[in-house]
């Protein structure tokens, strides 16, 4: 059985952020400047429709719209990471297979969502013990979020085996299958999900940050052009991590799909993987 290995997929995706963003920027400076935008529409919206007072609701709207916009941008990257394709080969702004690529996505993180909810809520007996035990001191709140920990990871463990289904629907592979893609990376299930929490964690630090700089500092981002600045760079941060996740998936499909069909092709992450 093949074993992943998740940092060296992690080192594979960030040596391809580093060597292949720039070009990235050069040959599609639309999907740069479509995700820059973004920001600045729903900072408008803001500032003409509710006063300024909605910057959550901005920064939510402005991600959730920057996802979308980052399909084909992931598409791209992906047929990059794994066949070897220029970032300018497909035309236009939406490549094929956009809409079966986000569905895909958007149902993988729905699933998250299904399977978190549920071991939150067998979970109950623990955290009402741990809020019981400790009132409502600090050991409290810290053994509550411990226990939400690990039902996110338990959810994103499930999730993480259904991963190389996006790539696969990247590159054109219409052979590879829901159970397929279970079977793939059968006993490699939280060796995905390491490096993931890993990327997570990174997304988190960056936006954590955001928080610290901007959010406390002004009391909420009463100024549009503040908000504006706030919001581009949280898309920004968002944009960098997806290529280092897209990346990564990447590597898992050439190793726990292709190379196991034995249909590797000669593409980018292939040849990383073999000098790994």
């Amino acid at each position: 059985m093949t074993q992943f290995d998740p940092f060296a997929a992690l080192a594979v995706a960030w040596r391809h952020l580093l060597a292949y963003a720039p070009e990235l920027f050069a040959k599609r400076p639309e999907a740069f400047l479509a995700l820059l935008l973004t920001p600045l529409f729903f900072a408008a919206v803001d500032l003409f429709f509710f006063d300024s007072q909605g910057g959550d609701g901005v920064v939510f709207l402005s991600g959730a719209t920057a996802m979308l916009l980052l399909v084909p941008v992931s598409i791209r990257w992906h047929r990059l990471c794994i066949l070897n394709e220029p970032l300018d080969a497909l035309p236009g702004f939406f490549v094929p297979r956009t809409g079966a690529y986000f569905f895909a996505q958007t149902a993988l993180l729905v699933l998250g969502a299904v399977l978190f909810i549920p071991l939150v809520l067998m979970l109950e007996p623990v955290i009402a013990g741990i809020q019981g035990a400790n009132a409502e001191g600090p050991l409290a709140a810290i053994g509550v979020m411990g226990v939400f920990f690990v039902a996110a990871v338990l959810a994103l463990s499930v999730m993480c085996r259904f991963l190389v289904v996006l790539p696969a629907i990247a590159v054109g592979n219409d052979r590879l299958k829901i159970e397929h893609a279970w079977l793939a990376t059968k006993g490699n299930g939280l060796r995905i999900t390491a490096g993931a929490l890993v990327i997570a964690l990174v997304e988190w630090a960056g936006t954590a940050l955001l928080d610290l700089v901007f959010m406390d500092s002004i009391g909420g981002i009463a100024d549009v052009i503040l908000l504006f600045v706030f919001a581009s760079a949280y898309v920004v941060i968002e944009m960098l991590i997806t290529l280092v996740q897209v990346g990564y998936i990447s590597y898992a499909y050439v190793q726990l799909v292709q190379k196991r069909l034995g249909d590797t092709p000669d593409g980018a992450l292939s040849q990383s993987s073999e000098r790994s």
